[in-house]
């Protein structure tokens, strides 16, 4: 007879998981970490051997998450005190044992027990006392979470488990019918996706193999090269997954790459690429014919991409760690076919992958977000070509915030009207000498308006194409160029040459702060001893030591300054006017 999951197994070993979810749900909720990273920490630990403990574990976490908002509505009743007054660990431990009385097969004993016996040893026997007895009181009341009733403006956050700021975020984006069945499609567990790679195994092939194993594969409702698998197994001990015959990829993003419709031979510029499923995708598209250039601000995940594709034998990708925010990557304007920009955003279009940031976010987020993006698309804008296409998404379902950021981001091109993407998805063909711009979002997991293919036919769809006109110039930046190494480059005005970007310091005449000889002659070829040299120091330097010096002596202050506490200096008198003329003072 088979043990349920997390029931105890007297070797301590449930105790130890329960720990693990808890300090791992500590820290998201303290530092308000990622909780993926945090948790792949947690799982890499040697004591998660079983494969039990490691899928209860990631259940607990993730689980918890998504619920979180039910479970601290539901906790309210048994605290004489608000929740976020406790200690994080403990505050954490309430919420693990409430999801395991709630949502999951655990039974009630090993629920309580495990959870008691990871706070007593992390916390002492009081908190442990504490816990215990608020547990009790949940069997206690039947193990239904007690939601507030219609009309109260607590129910949403409570029933959605989502905060305040986000629903009303989501409901001026979406409405409020919307929100309420985007947020209620968070709540499930998300589909494993993956998708083929055909460099090492063609489809057919690969869903042999997934049946084989028993991993009850069905192919993705849009995605051609996918399956979702009804039982998946660790990847990390998996073989076709360590020999790079899959990856690990939503169907939402798996609709990307074929959008920008790669080509053999042509030059792609995939921005924010990492951590390298897109990449791979647009290599596999083009048959491994085209030169990918893959950049990113994070070092530790351009690593991560580059493990990608030596997994997956894609060819034609290099990468370079840039931040296009900053600067653009101006060796290579105009020399790319393609760009795919999958800008950085608020994720609140992939929750339910990712239920811890929804908890992280704040009502400046799509704001400052919208700058970034837009930051990165008018860096990114000059790396198309004459005749180029430039692809534009988000994992954000801000429409507007969207809008507003490939508006701004084009206010250097020829004003043309916006024309929404075909109902088919696919961007529209050239029309004379532009650059089309397609702005594609969101494409998340939840079925929702959430994929590129269905948000040109709904009301909340964002995209659009249109003609490029110009190229933004005067930025300060360190250039990569293509294919290659880092150099540095200067400042960039509007005709390419030295003067753009930030003034330089000035004296009142308008001279330089630094002498001219500091600086190379105007001009290629000039002869640097035909060109006038002032003096080595400018006159407003000359007696910069002297000054020094005095202060010194005089105890760090002018001479002619008083110090504060100083008697004021005796009253000088005044000469009658007609002294001068008489020879002396009159009183």
């Amino acid at each position: 007879m088979g043990v349920r999951p997390g029931a105890a197994r007297g070797d301590g070993g449930a105790a130890i998981v329960r720990d693990a979810a808890i300090s791992v749900l500590a820290r998201v909720d303290r530092d308000e970490a990622f909780a993926d990273i945090v948790l792949d920490r947690a799982l890499r630990n040697v004591r998660f051997t079983d494969s039990r403990d490691r899928g209860l574990l990631t259940e607990l976490v993730m689980g918890t998450l998504r619920r979180r908002g039910t479970i601290d509505f539901a906790l309210l009743p048994f605290l004489s005190r608000p929740l976020e007054q406790t200690d994080a660990y403990v505050r954490n431990a309430l919420r693990v044992g409430a999801y395991q009385l709630f949502y999951t097969r655990v039974p009630d004993r090993a629920a309580l027990n495990e959870t008691v016996a990871a706070v007593k040893a992390a916390r002492g026997g009081g908190a442990g006392g504490f816990v215990n007895a608020v547990l009790r009181g949940i069997v206690r009341a039947g193990k239904v979470p007690a939601l507030p009733p219609e009309g109260d403006p607590r129910r949403l956050p409570a029933e959605g488990s989502a905060p305040r700021d986000l629903i009303d975020a989501f409901a001026t984006s979406l409405g409020e019918e919307e929100t309420r069945a985007y947020l209620a499609a968070c709540l499930e567990k998300p589909p494993f996706a993956v998708r083929a790679n055909p460099f090492r195994v063609v489809p057919e092939a690969l869903r042999g193999r997934f049946v084989d194993e028993g991993r009850d594969p069905a192919p993705c409702r849009f995605a051609p090269d996918g399956f979702v698998l009804g039982k998946p197994a660790p990847v990390f001990s998996d073989a076709s997954f360590l020999e790079g015959a899959y990856l690990v990829m939503d169907e939402g993003a798996q609709l990307i790459a074929p959008l920008l419709r790669p080509g053999p031979g042509e030059r792609i510029l995939d921005a924010c690429a990492a951590p390298g499923g897109k990449t791979t995708h647009l290599s596999a598209l083009a048959g491994g014919k085209a030169e990918i250039l893959a950049t990113d601000v994070s070092a530790l995940r351009l690593r991560m991409l580059r493990e990608v594709v030596t997994r997956t034998g894609a060819p034609g990708i290099r990468t370079a760690l840039h931040d296009l925010s900053r600067a653009p990557l101006t060796p290579s304007s105009g020399l790319f076919d393609k760009v795919l920009v999958d800008a950085p955003c608020t994720g609140m279009g992939v929750i339910r992958r990712n239920p811890d940031a929804k908890w992280r976010f704040r009502p400046d987020g799509p704001r400052r977000m919208a700058r970034v993006q837009a930051a990165i698309l008018r860096n990114a804008w000059a790396a198309v070509r004459e005749g180029g296409l430039l692809l534009y998404c988000t994992c954000s379902p801000f429409t507007g915030r969207t809008r507003r950021s490939s508006r701004h981001s084009s206010r250097s091109a020829r004003r043309r009207p916006w024309r929404p993407l075909p109902k088919d998805g696919r961007a529209p063909p050239m029309r004379g000498r532009g650059t089309d711009f397609c702005a594609c979002t969101p494409t998340g997991t939840a079925p929702t308006p959430s994929s590129p293919r269905s948000c040109a036919n709904l009301k909340t769809g964002t995209c659009y194409y249109r003609t490029r006109g110009g190229k933004p110039h005067g930025v300060l930046h360190r250039a990569i160029a293509p294919f290659g190494g880092l150099r540095p480059a200067g400042r960039r005005g509007p005709g390419g040459g030295e003067g753009g970007g930030r003034p330089a310091p000035r004296r009142r005449d308008g001279r330089p702060l630094r002498s001219e000889h500091y600086h190379r002659p105007g001009g290629r070829g000039g002869d640097p001893e035909s060109v006038h040299r002032p003096p080595r120091c400018p006159p407003d330097d000359h007696g910069a030591r002297a000054v020094r010096r005095r202060l010194r002596e005089g105890g760090g202050r002018h001479p002619h300054r008083p110090r504060r506490g100083d008697p004021p200096p005796p009253a000088r008198r005044r000469a009658h006017p007609r002294a001068r003329e008489e020879g002396g003072c009159r009183p």
